[in-house]
């Protein structure tokens, strides 16, 4: 019997869970940047785990390696979320 697979990438729990920041940091910058959107978990994204778990710093660590995504996802060059 082998165990069942994780419903989340591994930053939602190391990272945003349980706040290992420089754990979160190493799999944002240098093996799963990617996990930064991925969708799993009762929060959905890490991002959304790490801000229910009081855990802003992360937050702000996944917010900086992807600066391109706004509130509605991707967004082009130059373009912010502030209102015109």
């Amino acid at each position: 019997m082998r165990p069942s697979r994780p419903k989340a990438a591994p930053l939602y729990y190391a990272g945003a869970q349980l706040g290992f920041h420089d754990l979160a940091k190493y799999l944002l910058t240098e093996r799963r940047p990617k996990d930064a959107h991925a969708k799993g978990g009762h929060y959905v994204t890490p991002m959304h785990a790490s801000v229910s778990a009081g855990h802003i710093d992360i937050f702000f660590t996944t917010d900086r390696a992807f600066p391109r995504c706004g509130r509605h996802g991707p967004r082009p060059m130059g373009e912010t979320d502030s209102p015109a």
